[in-house]
């Protein structure tokens, strides 16, 4: 619980700042080609903060 806690209090916070700052999931509708697609990118600090929880 003491491990969890400090990573909470550190790692995670700082990878969710980021994210909330400078990388904030984008929503992508379209293809290059034009055609519809409708996919979410996320910040690969994000995806490894989850991976981490």
């Amino acid at each position: 619980m003491t491990r969890l806690g400090q990573l909470a209090g550190t790692l995670f916070d700082e990878q969710a700042e980021y994210t909330d700052r400078f990388a904030r999931p984008r929503l992508v509708t379209h293809a290059r080609d034009g055609n519809p697609i409708n996919r979410v990118e996320y910040n690969p600090l994000l995806l490894e903060g989850r991976r981490q929880a």
